[in-house]
């Protein structure tokens, strides 16, 4: 083919499609005349009366009067709006709300570019956002979703759901794509991007059809600029950041798993620590009075030794050990005891147990050298209050270098206080919103 049939025919010239060109038609009911700007738009509000006429066919179609009730619009039809360099028009105005709350009713618009398509703005208290139609699929079914659930989409990406609801329409003018009836309901799920990005994805159910939408919030100094109107007030209240609170939360429960797991492991530490410098049985008979220990040895000054009372025989009873650290053969150091009980049973069909058959005292020697320890016990079954003999044999096991794990084991108690109290937290920020709509 040659140069020039190529320029008559612009072959592989990528050539635009021709703009479209507004039309004109007239109101059935009062015979206003009225400028379909966009070729995809299916109904259009008349200006002067109201009628909402259904344009798909070629004859118009009155479906019915608008709201009677008149709502207060920021943006009006006409108004511009300024996205990457180029002016789109408000065509469209919505209203909607939820649960017959017209306090925190949303607002809609459309808006429309005769070469780049369509996007919508909405705004909630001042809050303004900007999305556009999306084709990216979810990997589950958002509407199942609730604040702060996952969800997952085909490009890769994961987002926080921020809510899930109901909205009913309450107002439209303009001229909007599909048929739109005051009353209609709209099932909406809302989620912010995982990452922070302040990214947005939507889902929004319409009888049985599924439109999906991604976008992003607008500062106000943005929506400002966009608009070329300084009047635009601030957002009413802020809004949740529904990511970032989660993402909070998450760091909070993770945080206080490690500082479990590490102080636990640490405390573990501490109590296997040490050499063993004594283990000596003890038969109830030994223990009516107070007896000895055989001799151990200290290895160096300032020690720590651990002492473990451990009763094998104790079952559903209670032991109250007496002791004292002994210098030479008489000289005593350090007096302590080491209560000890257990007891276990079935209740409700399930077993239970408390207590512990052993406990253990930690004692500071001053000084390195040879101890023995000063041992008398008593004991009782059931839930007796006192006891002058012991019922139960003992073993004494005495642990040099030993290193108190109190501070560890605190600190894990208070990770696992931080831990329940974050779940706890969480789950409750989650079912916050299905309780404002319960209520």
């Amino acid at each position: 083919m040659s140069p020039i049939d190529r320029d008559r025919f612009g072959l592989g010239a990528g050539r635009k499609r021709p703009p479209y060109q507004p039309m004109d038609i007239h109101c059935p009911n009062c015979g206003a005349g009225l400028t379909v700007r966009d070729e995809q738009t299916e109904m259009i509000v008349c200006d002067h009366c109201g009628s909402k006429l259904d344009i798909s066919e070629n004859e118009k179609k009155v479906l019915g009067k608008g709201a009677d009730r008149k709502f207060d619009f920021p943006l009006q039809i006409g108004d511009g709006f300024r996205y990457k360099g180029s002016r789109y028009e408000v065509i469209a105005r919505m209203a909607f709300i939820e649960d017959d709350d017209y306090s925190e009713m949303s607002r809609q618009y459309l808006l429309f570019h005769p070469r780049r398509g369509t996007l919508w703005l909405d705004e909630y208290q001042g809050s303004w956002s900007l999305s556009y139609d999306s084709f990216v699929m979810p990997a589950d079914y958002p509407f199942a979703k609730s604040r702060g659930d996952l969800l997952k989409t085909y490009d890769g990406k994961e987002w926080v759901c921020e809510g899930v609801g109901m909205y009913e329409l309450v107002y439209v003018d303009g001229a909007l794509p599909w048929i739109a009836k005051i009353g209609d309901r709209i099932n909406y799920a809302e989620f912010s991007a995982k990452n922070g990005s302040g990214e947005q994805y939507e889902a929004q159910l319409v009888g049985t059809e599924v439109e999906y939408g991604t976008g992003s919030a607008l500062r106000p100094d943005e929506i400002r600029a966009a608009l070329g109107k300084k009047e635009i007030p601030l957002p009413a209240v802020e809004k949740i950041d529904a990511a970032g609170m989660r993402n909070w939360f998450w760091s909070v429960i993770a945080m206080a798993v490690v500082a479990l797991v590490f102080n636990g492991i640490l405390a573990l530490m501490c109590m296997n620590r040490g050499t063993l410098a004594l283990e000596e049985s003890f038969p109830k008979s030994r223990l009516t009075a107070e007896s000895m220990t055989k001799p151990f040895q200290v290895a160096s000054d300032g020690d720590i030794i651990k002492v473990t009372a451990q009763s094998p025989g104790l079952d559903n009873a209670w032991m109250a050990v007496d002791l004292a650290v002994v210098e030479g053969d008489d000289k005593v150091l350090h007096v302590f005891d080491n209560d000890i009980e257990y007891y276990h049973g079935v209740e409700g069909g399930e077993s239970w147990s408390e207590g512990s058959k052993s406990g253990s005292s930690y004692i500071k020697i001053p000084k390195a050298g040879n101890y023995r320890l000063l041992v008398k016990a008593v004991s009782a079954y059931g839930e007796a209050l006192n006891a002058d003999k012991p019922q139960h044999d003992l073993n004494i096991r005495v642990t040099d270098g030993a290193l108190m794990p109190h501070f560890f084991i605190v600190m894990a108690i208070v990770s696992a206080l931080i831990l329940g109290l974050g779940g706890f937290a969480y789950r409750g920020w989650k079912n916050e919103e299905d309780d404002d709509e319960d209520d």
